[in-house]
């Protein structure tokens, strides 16, 4: 039983998505950037209709940093419904092409169409030839098939030997065939219709031997395309980078304009640089490329909320969690954003939720809590710690504490607290503390902290015969810079000529809060150990307690 009423774990569980994840496309910025790629498209089709050419040629490029969702995108877009009747979607990663050398690109990139794509494609060529030799002056076209009198005496039909053809039952006649495409196609593009209607176990194409011969079938099998089924070509290189083989393939792709096609470039900004660097000419077609899709900002965190949210609803099959629910997981991963760099990018934060989701299903959890959280980092990440923090707060007491601190009213009393239990444990532990005179000058701790949303809370309270008592608490959103520096350094006694409302001044930022209440809470329970004395004993050091 898995969380949140799932059925199953929405989130992929391999760094490159697979079939199913990629009909997910969440996130602002990706939905933006596939509306582009999209409107590409379009592009070219209007003004092939418009002017009647079959030469138009777009150039794409997509940039971001590793782990921003740009391989997701582009598998997306070779399977995404808007594209489906418009686009036949080629899709090559680079990283795992080795060697890269001219055939073994070829030939990646023909694999790179779905078996979908070419049984459409070679349905089409089938269903014209068939329409063709229906007509009185058919006869070639009825060779292909290998329909004779024979066949029509016996009552067969000509659907009949295109279902056997399409079942992989019986081939066709290719002398035929290229007798019937010989004043329309080249010699090229024949070789690539024969390879077409040839399918059986898999799509062969034919064989290449230098650059020049894989760009003419490249274009060969666009023109098809265009043809038979009235679709842009589209070739997605993923990964690319100043490898030598890679950039003088790449250019010469833009140099040639291969028709009704779109070639969408996938890089990252280190990549975009050294090409810049290797290779001039390459770079400054690139810059000038049709449309610059830049994912920058789909590592923010309310892009990366929305993607972990949506997965969620996409797994309950398009039923979203109550507005509780989703509060609650939105506090979550700002959290892990915010205090782990190592999740400030989509990859790593579906990672995460893919561990959680899982223990929380062998925990049965209804939801995804702290304990699992800290459970799932600590198998996963074992070497991951929070670095700012004094104590050793388990991530998911870190947690607990950050979502409790976002409550002022419950938070203040325990600050207060918090550092009368440091201040004790000092003198418990032989350390001159500032206790004595607060005590006997009658004066005051003003402590002024943040918390998690942003939010900073003055609070002043008194040290009377051993007890914390707040005498006085306001919360303020800005604080002019010059007055902070000025009237609240940390340990420094105010120059208040009244001494009796003389007070210690404390900072305190969101990481010392949470080092403030964890102890608290322990010392408060006597659950310190002598390693944690020492620790809190820094902690105070810190804070000019002593």
């Amino acid at each position: 039983m898995y969380p949140y009423g799932l059925a199953k774990n929405p989130f992929p569980s391999a760094a490159t998505p697979g079939n199913e994840d990629i009909m997910l496309l969440g996130g602002e910025r990706h939905k933006k950037a596939k509306s582009l790629a999209v409107a590409c498209v379009e592009d070219i089709e209007n003004k092939i209709q418009q002017e009647d050419g079959a030469t138009q040629f777009r150039l794409v490029t997509v940039t971001q940093d590793v782990g921003s969702g740009k391989t997701h995108l582009a598998l997306h877009l070779r399977n995404c419904r808007e594209l489906s009747d418009k686009a036949m979607v080629s899709f090559t990663d680079l990283s795992q092409l080795l060697p890269r050398t001219i055939i073994n690109f070829y030939n990646a990139m023909m694999k790179g169409f779905s078996k979908h794509h070419f049984d459409q494609l070679r349905q089409a060529i089938l269903n014209d030839l068939q329409e063709r030799a229906a007509r009185d002056d058919g006869k070639d076209c009825r060779k292909v098939f290998g329909y004779s009198l024979w066949d029509r005496l016996k009552g067969n039909s000509l659907e009949t030997k295109k279902r056997l053809i399409l079942d992989n039952r019986f081939s066709h006649n290719k002398k035929a065939l290229e007798k019937v495409f010989s004043k329309s196609f080249t010699e090229a593009e024949i070789s690539m219709i024969q390879s077409i209607v040839g399918i059986d176990a898999g799509f062969n194409p034919p064989e290449v031997e230098n650059l020049n011969e894989m760009l003419f079938n490249l274009g060969a099998l666009a023109k098809i395309n265009r043809r038979f089924l009235d679709r842009v070509t589209v070739f997605e290189i993923d990964e690319c980078d100043s490898d030598r083989s890679s950039m003088d393939l790449l250019k010469a792709m833009i140099n040639l304009h291969l028709p009704s096609t779109v070639l969408l470039v996938v890089l990252t900004p280190a990549a975009y640089e050294d090409i810049r660097n290797c290779n001039s000419s390459l770079y400054d077609r690139l810059e000038k490329a049709n449309y610059r899709i830049d994912l920058a900002g789909s590592n923010a965190l309310e892009e990366i909320s929305e993607i972990i949210l949506e997965y969620i609803t996409f797994g309950r099959k398009q039923k979203p969690i109550d507005a509780s629910e989703q509060a609650d997981i939105r506090k979550k991963v700002k959290i892990l954003y915010e205090e782990f760099p190592e999740f400030r990018n989509i990859r790593s934060m579906i990672n995460v939720m893919y561990h959680t989701i899982e223990r929380a299903s062998r925990n049965s959890s209804r939801t995804i809590d702290e304990h699992t959280l800290d459970q799932t980092i600590t198998s996963i990440y074992p070497g991951l710690k929070l670095r700012e923090n004094f104590m050793s707060v388990p991530i998911s007491e870190f947690i607990k504490i950050a979502e409790e601190s976002m409550n002022i009213e419950e938070i203040k009393s325990r600050v207060a607290m918090a550092i009368k239990a440091l201040l004790n444990c000092a003198s418990d532990n032989g350390r001159v503390t500032k206790d004595a005179l607060l005590r006997k000058n009658g004066r005051r701790i003003e402590v002024e902290f943040d918390d998690f949303v942003g939010r900073k809370t003055s609070l002043e309270f008194s040290i009377v015969n051993g007890n914390s008592e707040s005498v006085g608490i306001s919360a303020i959103q800005q604080q002019d810079d010059n007055q902070l520096e000025s009237s609240m350094k940390p340990g420094i006694l105010s120059p208040d000529v009244n001494q009796e409302r003389a007070s210690m001044q404390v900072q305190v930022n969101r990481h010392v809060l949470v080092d403030l209440l964890y102890f608290g809470n322990k010392y408060s329970n006597n659950q310190v150990g002598n390693d944690e004395v020492h620790r809190a004993l820094a902690l105070g050091e810190s804070l000019n307690l002593y």
